[in-house]
């Protein structure tokens, strides 16, 4: 295949990083963009990219398989999966009342919470402090509308 761009940076192993899992044979693929930190806090920071798995069945603007790394709440048909920005997925239990955490049945460590704001707004609170919150758009989702909000009233706004 010829390629009309040249570069250097391709060869390195951090422009892309992709592999197939020996437990289930997926093959899966992350792109990074930036690394995003709030100013005078050095130990927070998020990691913005692209990521593709062949399970991923929907186009979300990058193709089918692809989606942004960012956290999403998918409620459609009950089934309540959190995708956090690491690419973890989990399954929720029945959704709370209000101002009431969000649990799910195979979350080993207890790294992170959801608590449910309202019927259109949760906020995912991660160990070290960020707060990703995911209000409900005109899709089926909850993708993030303002995240990551962090400690000390810093907040750092990413609109999709």
């Amino acid at each position: 295949m010829s390629v009309s761009i040249y570069s250097n940076a391709f060869n390195f192993g951090s422009y892309l990083s992709g592999a197939v899992d020996p437990r289930t044979g997926q093959y899966s693929v992350a792109i990074p963009f930036v690394q995003i930190r709030p100013p005078n806090l050095d130990d927070l920071s998020r990691s913005i990219g692209i990521t593709f798995s062949a399970l991923r069945l929907e186009n979300r603007g990058f193709g089918i398989g692809w989606s942004m790394s960012l956290c999403s709440l998918d409620l459609t048909n009950n089934q309540n999966v959190l995708t956090l920005s690491d690419g973890r997925s989990f399954q929720g239990n029945s959704l709370p009342p209000d101002g009431y955490d969000l649990t799910f049945k195979d979350q080993k460590l207890k790294d992170f919470r959801v608590t449910k704001i309202d019927a259109n707004t949760f906020d995912v609170i991660s160990k070290d402090g960020v707060v990703e919150r995911l209000v409900k758009g005109g899709g089926r989702a909850h993708r993030p509308a303002l995240a990551p909000a962090l400690p000390q009233r810093r907040d750092l706004s990413i609109f999709l």
